[in-house]
């Protein structure tokens, strides 16, 4: 470990060798993961917190679906001549607002397709080959995005949301109870 100060603030840099004390190279799974739960940990355990990287700013407001870049100049041109926000800003506010308003319910992604159909929305979801899901994709007003594009990223992502859903107990369900006889 060794610290630094010549960038205006004090800074840690942690190094560990993936070799063990037997000679053999540790290949760790998920070590990006797991890495940031560590990093998280330690944050939380004593009060750290990240600074902001250079430029950060910037491309939290990129992300941002309100924020219009110079490579959407047709959602610009839209947004000058009609006052309103782009559309994927308006798209990603509607879903945003049905996954908030049945977050206390068990809802799959059907039903989130049926609510989104009457507004003229399409959602649909992005497999790989092997079946497993990445992602959402989102079509409206002869457009499509991915749910990335209308803002949905890191752990605020569609998928996750309707896996909050989910997790969420059944209102039907009774509860077990243990009874000492």
């Amino acid at each position: 470990m060794v610290t630094h100060h010549e960038k205006g603030h004090v800074h840690d840099h942690i190094v560990r060798c993936r070799i063990g004390g037997d000679g053999m190279i540790w290949m760790g799974k998920n070590e990006a993961k797991v890495a940031r739960a560590i990093s998280r940990e330690v944050e939380t355990t004593y009060g750290l917190r990240e600074l902001d990287r250079p430029g950060q700013a910037l491309r939290d407001r990129q992300r941002d679906p309100r924020h219009t870049h110079p490579k959407h100049d047709h959602e610009q041109a839209e947004q000058r001549r009609t006052k309103m926000p782009p559309a994927r800003s308006q798209i990603a506010a509607e879903i945003r607002g049905w996954l908030a308003e049945h977050e206390e319910k068990n809802v799959e992604i059907a039903d989130l397709q049926r609510a989104m159909i009457r507004h003229g929305i399409q959602v649909s979801e992005r497999r790989d080959t092997y079946g497993q899901l990445r992602g959402h994709t989102v079509e409206a007003h002869g457009q499509q995005w991915t749910g990335a594009q209308l803002g949905f990223r890191g752990r605020d992502t569609i998928a996750s949301a309707l896996e909050r859903c989910r997790d969420r107990p059944s209102p039907e369900r009774a509860q077990t109870v243990d009874i000492d006889r």
